[in-house]
């Protein structure tokens, strides 16, 4: 049998049947060279195009089989309709050989009999009477969710961004200057970015290089780099950075600052605190001092005016890192973002008594949901007349084919 398939299933099964984190199921069965990318590529795309692949056998069978069966036929299914290179009676035997060690093996024989089926047949077109369901089928996404964007930016809009989250994303990084590593680092990038100049389209092999290791090459997406050089913090700026870990931001935020001024640092959790400390050391930063605390009560822990920048890189729905995160789509609820809102709400008042005035607090956020973006900078200024947005931006997916992302300078008046 082939290892990566196995892995594949088992890593598809921690994430789907037990809530595990993809980034972190693949992190525990690492395999290397071209098993590894093939781990990759079923795990991702068997969990980005998840409903679409249901789709494709669910008229085939008379009730919904086992979720570990599931799991194997729409992995099978992504490999016949995504991977052309693999033959499909490869797929089919493979596929039965993990059936016969599934579930004491009772499904094997239905696996093969399904998969025979759908592989002698040409795809099943997805049409519904509502548009927008068909659309949310076709891209492997919640029908409340596809409803939303539609009505937010439109049916095509809503439909490349749809499109582009099932996409593999591109691997941007930038140098961190602060960094005094002597790692060589030209050969490492494929291409700097036009409209970005300090930042690279990075080689897939970046994650070994010396480069990487000693801080000196920092992976970071395309429109998640132009956080810090929208907050725009200046050399000796006392800084707040209010939801800080892993710590990627911060450190871009220290880099622009040259290494001079201070940056508060704070998460709710230590071992994510931690994460920001090792990439500090590793970078060669300084200037950070990090604090464990609930953020929504920093005004309480904090004295008034305190800062000269801060950063509220907002806990969010995630919609414009789906494609990095496909989980995230699977189990994503309206409620979710209800309560997301509340926090968000929670987290712009402690923010607003902690800047001083005439300096700004930066709203940011991965996600493309308006009602988590401009609604709560609308929120916010009725709230606090005290406080102009002076700038925002919108990046979405479908720009400069990077993460999707949301803006907001907040200036406390003079």
């Amino acid at each position: 049998m082939n290892k990566a398939r196995d892995v594949a299933y088992q890593i598809l099964k921690d994430v789907i049947l037990s809530s595990k984190y993809v980034n972190i199921a693949l992190k525990e069965h690492v395999l290397e060279g071209s098993e590894g990318n093939l781990v990759t590529q079923i795990v991702y795309g068997t969990l980005q195009h998840e409903r679409y692949l249901a789709y494709q056998w669910e008229d085939l069978v008379v009730k919904q089989p086992k979720p570990s069966i599931g799991i194997l036929l729409n992995m099978a299914m992504y490999q016949h309709v995504f991977l052309s290179k693999i033959p499909d009676y490869a797929i089919i035997k493979e596929t039965v050989d993990l059936a016969k060690k599934a579930e004491k093996g009772q499904y094997a024989n239905f696996v093969n009999a399904i998969l025979r089926k759908l592989f002698a047949r040409p795809l099943r077109p997805v049409v519904f009477q509502q548009k927008h369901m068909s659309l949310a089928v076709e891209t492997s996404h919640p029908d409340w969710l596809t409803h939303m964007l539609i009505k937010q930016y439109g049916y095509d809009l809503a439909s490349k961004i749809l499109h582009i989250n099932n996409q593999p994303p591109k691997l941007y990084g930038r140098e961190q200057k602060t960094s005094t590593s002597q790692a060589q680092v030209s050969e490492l990038w494929a291409k700097e970015v036009d409209l970005y100049p300090d930042s690279l389209l990075l080689k897939k092999d970046v994650l070994s290089s010396q480069a990487f290791k000693e801080g000196k090459i920092i992976i970071q997406d395309l429109h998640s780099q132009q956080v810090a050089v929208f907050m725009d913090p200046q050399p000796n700026d006392c800084v707040l950075d209010m939801c800080s870990a892993p710590g990627t931001k911060t450190m871009h935020i220290a880099d622009l600052m040259n290494n001079q001024g201070e940056i508060v640092a704070v998460d709710l959790h230590a071992h994510r605190i931690e994460l920001v400390n090792q990439l500090a050391a590793k970078t060669q930063v300084n200037i950070v001092k990090t604090l464990v605390a609930d953020a929504t009560l920093l005004n309480q822990l904090v004295e008034p005016d305190s800062f000269d920048a801060i950063l509220l890189d907002a806990p969010c729905s995630g919609i414009g890192v789906f494609r990095r995160k496909p989980d995230k789509k699977r189990t994503i609820s309206p409620n979710d973002l209800d309560e997301l809102q509340k926090i968000q709400r929670q987290l712009l008042s402690s923010a607003a008594t902690l800047v001083r005035k005439g300096k700004s607090i930066t709203y940011v956020t991965c996600t493309i949901n308006r009602k988590e973006n401009e609604k709560q900078v609308e929120w916010f200024l009725h709230q606090f007349p005290d406080f102009e947005c002076v700038d925002s931006r919108l990046l979405l997916p479908t720009e400069d084919d990077a993460d999707g992302f949301y803006m907001a300078k907040l200036r406390k008046k003079t």
